[in-house]
């Protein structure tokens, strides 16, 4: 006998046709990774800067993503600072929150406490309230005027991930030389990381520990040997590579088509150039099949 699950959503009628903000957070979440925060490559990111006046600072455009709510900032805000403290420092947060009982998401500045060495106020994260840091100010005593030397940027963005496959096979690969693999789908591909459609490789905007999964499938050749790897293009020549970041060989059979796939799990500092490349060495040329997902590639930030 079927069982239903607890909870379910959304559908046009029944049990999963209504749909709370209770629900639709657990869900929505989801669609960027659990991390709430900047979504990058949006307008201008809603940097933090100084506004130049008084003690106060700004919020610039962009896009952002809270426990699985939506905001857009179209134009820039300015946010007032507490007056400074008449001898002792001080660290304000700038942040975004989400209010999931007044039902908004709302920029703000949390006021920290003065002291000879100041610390930055914490984060309130709960079922009511959402907050991810954007940035911090540095106010010393008697400050009247906030510059730009004072903020540090400390954006949290949004989780990154990306999936790419090619939708036709890739004809005429050469024998005994990696041959980059071109991606001509895009499933999915977040800000944190830029694809070049041109040299089909990736660079990781974001530092931390990554996962990156590629597969491919070689049409039916007894001949050779077939290989995939996962490498900084810069570190591929012919048929070497002098930093494999992930590998896999297989050897053939001539009556069955085959596949190969391999990961790569690396921390990477920000701006690595990663690509995936095919090897076979069969003596002449070969397809790499694209067709139902054969050929893709999936990168996903796990963490700092």
């Amino acid at each position: 006998m079927a069982t239903s699950l607890d909870t379910y959503a959304p559908f046009d009628s029944g049990a999963g046709s209504s749909v709370t903000e209770d629900t639709w957070r657990k869900f929505m979440r989801h669609m960027l990774g659990s991390q709430s925060g900047i979504i990058r490559g949006f307008q201008n990111e809603c940097s933090p800067s100084a506004a130049g006046t008084g003690m106060t600072v700004t919020v610039d455009t962009g896009e952002c993503w809270v426990r699985g709510h939506y905001g857009e900032n179209s134009s820039i805000k300015t946010l007032p600072i507490a007056a400074a403290h008449a001898t002792l420092a001080r660290k304000d947060r700038i942040i975004v929150r989400g209010d999931f009982t007044n039902n908004r998401i709302e920029f703000d500045v949390l006021t920290g406490d003065a002291a000879a060495s100041p610390v930055a106020p914490s984060l309130t994260q709960t079922t009511s309230l959402w907050e991810t840091s954007i940035g911090i100010v540095d106010i010393p005593a008697t400050d009247t005027v906030i510059t730009s030397g004072q903020i540090t940027d400390d954006r949290m963005y949004t989780s990154a991930q990306a999936k790419l496959s090619r939708t036709a096979n890739q004809t005429g690969t050469a024998s005994g030389s990696f041959t980059k693999i071109v991606w001509t789908q895009t499933i999915s591909r977040s800000g944190d990381i830029s694809f070049d459609s041109t040299s089909n490789q990736f660079t990781l905007l974001r530092a931390g520990l990554w996962i990156i999964k590629a597969q491919c499938r070689w049409v039916a050749n007894g001949t050779g040997k077939r290989e995939l790897i996962i490498a900084d293009p810069a570190t591929v020549s012919g048929g070497t590579c002098s930093d494999l970041l992930g590998q896999q060989g297989v050897l053939p059979s001539g009556s069955l088509e085959s596949a190969v796939s391999c990961v790569a799990i690396e921390r990477f500092a920000a701006n690595k150039v990663v690509a995936a490349f095919a090897y076979q060495d069969s003596g002449g040329t070969l397809d790499l099949i694209g067709v139902s997902n054969s050929t893709t590639i999936s990168l996903v930030w796990v963490g700092p």
